[in-house]
């Protein structure tokens, strides 16, 4: 039994001094590995929240969040908190500004912008690598952002039903069109 002990803690001592060893000094940065994206499917059998007091409990859980027509004036602040978010729904709403930390939402894979007020799409939406859709129709945006057309996993941008001038919208959807980007517009 003794032995036992013995071997137990010599065990313990012995990881206990290799977790040292591997521990990161002071000035170097500890990166977790990322959980991989769910795919459509997986998404799609996610529960969806739709108070954000209610996501906020188990924050790290929330993959699906809508707060559609909420008549919310503002993203709250508290959505960049919800770091494994892949579908967000924030339409018919009253959002003026989009702000630049929906760049770090980047497990994001579905926006949805319809029907609110939004003049501008900030450039760190570039930053959005795996957003395969994104809805920003019945807005008052004036330009499309050239930063959309390299968007790669792009799929889906509606942004009909704008301010959006024809030589604008023309230039927008040959730049989407690069990327195989349903844009919303008639051929």
């Amino acid at each position: 039994m003794k032995k036992g002990i013995l071997l137990l803690f010599a065990l313990i001592s012995l990881f206990s001094v290799q977790v040292a060893f591997a521990q990161p000094s002071g000035d170097q940065e500890v990166v977790m590995p990322e959980e991989p994206l769910l795919n459509p499917m997986q998404l799609q059998r996610e529960k969806t929240y739709y108070s954000l007091e209610e996501a906020l409990q188990n924050p790290e859980k929330v993959y699906k969040l809508n707060l559609s027509n909420q008549k919310l004036k503002s993203i709250p602040s508290e959505i960049f908190f919800l770091t494994n978010l892949q579908w967000l729904d924030l339409s018919e709403n009253k959002i003026q500004i989009v702000p630049a930390e929906i760049g770090n939402l980047k497990r994001l894979q579905y926006l949805n912008f319809f029907d609110n007020k939004i003049k501008l799409l900030p450039a760190e939406m570039q930053e959005l690598g795996n957003l395969h859709t994104l809805y920003a129709a019945e807005n008052r945006l004036t330009e499309i952002p050239a930063w959309v057309g390299g968007m790669g996993k792009l799929r889906t941008f509606n942004f009909s039903y704008n301010r959006i001038t024809r030589v604008e919208a023309e230039r927008a959807q040959n730049a989407l069109h690069k990327s195989n980007a349903d844009h919303g517009f008639k051929n």
